[in-house]
């Protein structure tokens, strides 16, 4: 059943990229690479209401390759973020180009001497760079959770969903950027369908060397099954290199 699952998964959303008229773009001459360093402070509604977290991230653009590796830590726990896209159709438009193609994401989540949880995203994504420093990203898709736990061997739960996320970065010449996003999902937090989770941020860059950035994160609680309230407030603060 399991693989059945996957196959009917893979397929659904392999096909439309299979059969799509569209012109391809030749390859980017050189990759776009960065790396950034985060620190942030979570106040949430659980245990522990007050969380300081560290991260690393590294992003490798050659289009239309993509990859984006992600990681936080903080004293109970660990978090994982690995992304891969293939944007192989698109298209020219005087204002700019657009692309298209799968995307795959994979969320690890480790929580000392309790549990761990695995998310595996498979979706498709389009993107809209316009040639005034606007950019748009849309993915949707599904995903796959599963969780063990330390204290039962041999068990986990496991749950499919639906995932949908949107993202709006502006930047102007004079190094300014700001950006938005909304989904069902952020960076390190995988909830159940539809949980929003938003973000404000931005940022000032640097001779298109350096990056520097702050981030407001917001999260909800289920829309459908409970009463939404805000269930954590992360404020980012981050610098990046990019070469």
């Amino acid at each position: 059943m399991k693989k059945f699952v996957f196959f009917a998964l893979f397929l659904s959303l392999s096909l439309p990229c299979a059969f799509a008229v569209i012109e391809t773009l030749p390859q980017d001459e050189r990759p776009k690479q960065f790396l950034q360093f985060d620190f942030s402070q979570e106040m949430n509604r659980g245990i522990e209401r007050k969380k300081t977290w560290g991260g690393v991230q590294y992003n490798f653009d050659w289009q239309p390759f993509g990859f984006f590796g992600g990681f936080q830590i903080n004293s109970q726990l660990r978090d994982l973020t690995i992304r891969s896209d293939y944007l192989p159709f698109a298209g020219y438009h005087e204002n700019g180009v657009w692309r298209f193609g799968p995307t795959t994401s994979y969320h690890m989540q480790r929580y000392s001497n309790s549990f761990r949880e695995h998310d595996i995203l498979q979706e498709i994504e389009a993107r809209w760079i316009s040639k005034r420093g606007l950019t748009f990203k849309g993915r949707t898709g599904f995903s796959l959770r599963i969780t063990t736990f330390d204290a039962i061997k041999n068990f986990s739960i496991s749950s499919l969903d639906f995932m949908a996320y949107a993202e709006v970065d502006k930047r102007w010449s004079n190094g300014l950027e700001l950006f938005t996003s909304l989904g069902s999902y952020s960076l390190y937090r995988y909830p159940l369908f539809f949980c929003p989770q938003w973000a404000f941020g931005a940022a000032y860059n640097i001779k298109d060397k350096i990056r520097l950035g702050a981030l407001l994160e917001l999260s909800m609680t289920d829309f459908f099954a409970s009463v939404a309230y805000f269930n954590y407030i992360t404020l980012r603060f981050n610098v990046r290199f990019c070469f």
